[in-house]
C-alpha cells in the first residue's frame, strides 16, 4: 500500500507547511560531478524525535538519522528523502496542496529535477540536473526571486497548511508579561505572512531592516480576542510533539487575558510563563532508538508493475513504452529501478514471465576474446588519463580527485563504477597498474 493513498487532505497540507517552513530541497553532486540525486533534508533538536517518528510513518518514506551536538548546538535529528521511489512519493503528498509563499518556485524545481533523475539518463540527465541545481541555489539565495504567495483552497487547506508552518516556524512566546505569538521570517518571505494573517484575519506584518544583516519580517498577533481565536484555529488544525505542550501551556495564559472582568491575575501569567519556558528548555529524550520503516520490496512492485503494464496494452514491450505508461502511474517503479533490481530490461521481463513479448532480442556482444580485448582497452584507456593526470599536477590522483577531473579533463575514460568493474582491487590497484605502467616506459 502506498501512504498517499490513506493520508487524508488535512494531513497533507501539514506535511507541506511543515516542510516549507523547516526543510531543504536539493540536488547534490555525486562522483566528483558524474552524477546527480535529488534529497529532501530537514533538521530538529533530539527532543523532537516524537514528531519527526511521526512524520516518518505518516509518510512512509525517508530515514531518521542523529546528528552530534557541535559546539553551542544541541544534538539533532535529521530526516533525509533521498531515494528515486521516496522523492516521487514525497512529492505526490505535498504537491496537491503545494508551497504557498517565495519557496513555490525552489519546489517546482526540485520536481523538475526528481522527474529528470527518476527518467532520464547518460549525458542529458547529467546536463538537467547540473542546470537544475544552479537554478535551485540561484532561488534560494535572498532576492533570487520574486517575492510571491499563492492563496490557500479552503477551510481545511488553511487548517493543515498553518498548522504545519505553525509547528515549524511558529513562536508561542510572552512580551511584558503578556502572551504573544509570532513568526519571523526573511522580508522576501513577507507575501506569505501577508496571506496568513489575511487567510485567518488575525495579526499584522511589519519589517524590519537591520543594518548588518537582510531584512526581515513579522506576523505578530497579541490582541487578546485574536489570541484566543488563533489558539481555536490552530487546536482546530492540531498540532504534534513539544509544539502542542507549548501551545497548552501558552493557551492557559490566552484563557488569563480573557477571564471574565477583563483583569488577568498576573501570578497565573507568570506561572504560564514559567511552564512555557521549561518546555522550550532543552532535554535529552527518553529513547535512544529511533523509529525504522520496513523497506520496500521494490523486486515485488517491479513486477506488479510490468504484469499491471503488459495486461493493459497488446504487442511488444519495451522499456520505452513502459516510462510512456509509468506517466499515468506514479506508484510504479522507474526503469531505472526496475534494471538496478534485475540486472538489465530483459532480464526484468524474463523474471515477470513476459519474455515472449520481448520487444527485441539484448545485443550480443560477442566471444571471450572480444569481451577480454574490450576490457583491457577500457582498463589502457583509464591508466593513460591517471597518467595524464600525473604529469599535469605531479603526482597520482586520489579517487575522487580522480574523478572530479575526468569529468572536465578526460571524459573519454571509463566511468567510476566502470572503474571498479575493471580493477577488482579497487584504487590502489589502478595506481599499482598506472606505476608499472610508467616503469615499463622509462
Amino acid at each position: 500500500m502506498y501512504f498517499a493513498v490513506s493520508i487524508g487532505e488535512l494531513e497533507r497540507c501539514f506535511l507541506a507547511g511543515f516542510i516549507e517552513g523547516e526543510a531543504s530541497l536539493s540536488v547534490r553532486v555525486l562522483n566528483g560531478g558524474q552524477s546527480f540525486s535529488c534529497e529532501m533534508a530537514l533538521k530538529q533538536r533530539d527532543d523532537e524525535q516524537d514528531t519527526l517518528e511521526w512524520l516518518l510513518a505518516l509518510t512512509g518514506v525517508g530515514r531518521l538519522y542523529r546528528i552530534p551536538a557541535r559546539a553551542t548546538s544541541k544534538p539533532q535529528i535529521g530526516w533525509l528523502v533521498n531515494t528515486q521511489a521516496d522523492c516521487e512519493e514525497l512529492l505526490a503528498l505535498i504537491e496537491p496542496c503545494g508551497f504557498h509563499g517565495r519557496r513555490a518556485a525552489e519546489l517546482a524545481l526540485w520536481r523538475r529535477a526528481v522527474t529528470a533523475w527518476t527518467n532520464g539518463g547518460g549525458d542529458e540527465r547529467r546536463s538537467t540536473l547540473g542546470a537544475l541545481k544552479a537554478e535551485l541555489t540561484a532561488a534560494r539565495a535572498y532576492g533570487g526571486g520574486a517575492p510571491s504567495a499563492t492563496p490557500l483552497a479552503g477551510r481545511r487547506q488553511l487548517l493543515g497548511y498553518i498548522s504545519g508552518f505553525v509547528c515549524a516556524e511558529g513562536c508561542f512566546g510572552f512580551s511584558s508579561g503578556r502572551p504573544r505569538f509570532s513568526v519571523h521570517l526573511r522580508r522576501d518571505d513577507k507575501p506569505l505572512l501577508e496571506l496568513l494573517a489575511a487567510s485567518t484575519g488575525l495579526g499584522t506584518v511589519t519589517e524590519h531592516h537591520p543594518a548588518a544583516l537582510n531584512p526581515s519580517a513579522t506576523w505578530k498577533v497579541a490582541g487578546r480576542t485574536q489570541l484566543a481565536e488563533l489558539r481555536e484555529l490552530l487546536w482546530q488544525a492540531g498540532l504534534p510533539g513539544r509544539k502542542a505542550r507549548e501551545m497548552e501551556a501558552w493557551g492557559v495564559a490566552v484563557d488569563e487575558l480573557n477571564r471574565a472582568g477583563g483583569r488577568p491575575r498576573r501570578d497565573r501569567l507568570e506561572a504560564a510563563r514559567r511552564r512555557l519556558s521549561g518546555l522550550r528548555a532543552y532535554r535529552s529524550p527518553e529513547r535512544a532508538e529511533l523509529l525504522r520503516l520496513p523497506g520496500r520490496d521494490l523486486s515485488a512492485e517491479s513486477l506488479e508493475a510490468l504484469g499491471a503494464w503488459s495486461r493493459s496494452t497488446t504487442g511488444k514491450l519495451s522499456s520505452t513504452e513502459y516510462m510512456r505508461w509509468r506517466g499515468d502511474q506514479p506508484h510504479a517503479p522507474p526503469r531505472s529501478t526496475i534494471v538496478r533490481r534485475f540486472g538489465s530490461w530483459h532480464g526484468a521481463l524474463e523474471a515477470a514471465g513476459l519474455g515472449d513479448r520481448i520487444a527485441r532480442a539484448p545485443r550480443r556482444v560477442g566471444g571471450e576474446a572480444r569481451r577480454r580485448a574490450r576490457r583491457d582497452a577500457q582498463r589502457a584507456r583509464l591508466v593513460a588519463a591517471v597518467r595524464r593526470f600525473e604529469r599535469e599536477h605531479g603526482r597520482l590522483p586520489r579517487a575522487l580527485e580522480f574523478f572530479r577531473w575526468r569529468y572536465e579533463r578526460a571524459i573519454e575514460a571509463p566511468s567510476q563504477g566502470s572503474v571498479y568493474r575493471l580493477f577488482p582491487g579497487g584504487w590502489t590497484e589502478v595506481l599499482d597498474e598506472t606505476r608499472q605502467e610508467a616503469g615499463a616506459t622509462v
